[in-house]
C-alpha cells in the first residue's frame, strides 16, 4: 500500500474515533425527555414530573438545597443545562431527570 493512502486511511480512523457519541435516552427516564433533550435556548418551558423536586444553589449535589422545592406539575423555564442539571433561575437548578415538555 502507498504511504499516501495509508495515511489517508488512519486519518480517516482516527476522525471515526474522535467523534462524539450521541446521547441515548434510558428505561429510567420518566418521561420521554431526557437530559440531552433539553436545549440550552432560553426559556424552553417544561413540567416536573416528581411529587417535589429539590432545587440547588449550583448544578450538583454539594450545592446547599433551595428551601423553595418545586411541586408535580409546576411549569419552569430552562435557561441552561449542565451535566444533567438545568438552571430554572438565577442560582436555582434542578435535576433534569424530572422535567418533561409540557
Amino acid at each position: 500500500m502507498k504511504p499516501l493512502a495509508l495515511s489517508l486511511i488512519v486519518l480517516a480512523v482516527l476522525a471515526t474515533a474522535c467523534a462524539p457519541i450521541p446521547a441515548v435516552a434510558t428505561d429510567k427516564t420518566p418521561s420521554a425527555t431526557s437530559p440531552a433533550d433539553i436545549p440550552d435556548a432560553p426559556a424552553a418551558v417544561y413540567q416536573v414530573t416528581a411529587e417535589y423536586l429539590n432545587v440547588r444553589s449550583g448544578p450538583g449535589m454539594q450545592y446547599p438545597a433551595d428551601p423553595r422545592p418545586l411541586y408535580n406539575g409546576e411549569r419552569v423555564r430552562v435557561y441552561e443545562t449542565r451535566d444533567g442539571w438545568c438552571r430554572v433561575a438565577a442560582d436555582r437548578w434542578c435535576w433534569c431527570y424530572w422535567l418533561a415538555t409540557k
